[in-house]
């Protein structure tokens, strides 16, 4: 029998948001005058800058960020300290798969 949820156990649960706010300051920021209904990839950019003890999810660990634009089939990875925002086109990875679609 398949598992419900065949990750369980293979992945840690997030900590919790007391532990580490991340996850909830990158909400309320989304939900904030400045970045609400302005998502596009350059307010995320600007969105992913923010330092935890300013509301936002940049700390001292952190190495990577990703922007995913799924409907583009599109990734924004930057890793800090090493490069900048880089696009990654994923049309041709999924070429086959979305020339099957019905």
């Amino acid at each position: 029998m398949v598992p419900i949820y065949p990750w369980k156990d293979k992945v840690t649960d997030p900590p919790k948001a007391e532990d580490d706010p991340r996850y909830n300051n990158l909400i309320n920021l989304a939900k904030s005058k400045e970045f609400f209904g302005k998502l596009d990839i350059n307010a995320m950019k600007k969105l992913m800058d923010i330092e935890v003890k300013n509301g936002g999810a940049l700390h001292k660990g952190t190495v990577y960020q990703v922007i995913a634009v799924p409907e583009e089939l599109t990734l924004w990875i930057r890793a800090l300290d090493y490069s900048d925002w880089q696009q990654i086109n994923l049309k041709d990875l999924f070429a086959n798969r979305l020339q099957r679609r019905p």
